[in-house]
């Protein structure tokens, strides 16, 4: 009960951080730029890259593991093997990161 606790009163104080920071520095890029501006170039690469392979990635993989089990019991004609999970996780992580790469392009050569 005491780890319960000490989870929710640490987890207040970081939100009680952040409402402070974000009105402070109104820019996109959340934890990097605060990174950024306290600690420096080096620090704030480090964070960025550590995020992309350590929390992104990871949780990426997860959510597109469990959309292919579910994919699976929704449609049970299918018989999706375990490979087949996967193969139908890695095509969701394909689409809609090429999706993504689509959107980004259209967005800087569009004329603002």
């Amino acid at each position: 009960m005491l780890a319960w606790i000490i989870a929710g009163a640490s987890t207040v104080l970081c939100a009680l951080v952040y409402a402070e920071l974000s009105p402070a520095m109104p820019k996109a890029g959340g934890s990097y730029v605060y990174i950024y501006e306290a600690f420096g170039h080096g620090a704030s690469f480090m964070y960025g890259w550590s995020m992309i392979f350590g929390t992104f990635l990871p949780v990426m993989a997860m959510m597109a593991t469990a959309f292919a089990s579910n994919f699976a019991v929704l449609f049970p004609g299918l018989n999706l093997s375990v490979t087949g999970q996967r193969l139908v996780a890695t095509a969701l992580i394909l689409i809609l990161s090429l999706k993504s790469c689509i959107q980004n392009t259209r967005r800087l050569t569009s004329p603002s």
